[in-house]
């Protein structure tokens, strides 16, 4: 699952800060579900615990359709944007 993750364009919860990736996969968090989630989940740091896929777990949770969010607002625009769309 999390090899599949990486795929559909998540980057890990638990990567270096000069990763250029994990900095565009933070945005999109950060865009879609607010500073605080994407402090609290994708910005952990190596050997932090996290039951997400993206982590060390194996939950699928919200934060990890957000390639999935920007998708459907570049192929809406400019009838929709992608702050037509949300993730709950």
């Amino acid at each position: 699952m999390h090899e599949t993750g990486h795929m559909l364009g998540l980057d890990e919860e638990y990567s270096e800060d000069s990763n250029p990736y994990r900095a565009a996969h933070y945005a999109l968090v950060e865009e879609a579900m607010g500073g605080n989630v994407a402090k609290a989940f994708v910005s952990r740091k190596a050997g932090d615990f996290s039951g997400g896929v993206m982590g060390s777990g194996l939950e699928v949770r919200p934060y990890h359709y957000v390639t999935f969010w920007e998708a459907l607002g570049r192929i809406t625009e400019p009838d929709l944007s992608r702050a037509a769309w949300r993730i709950e």
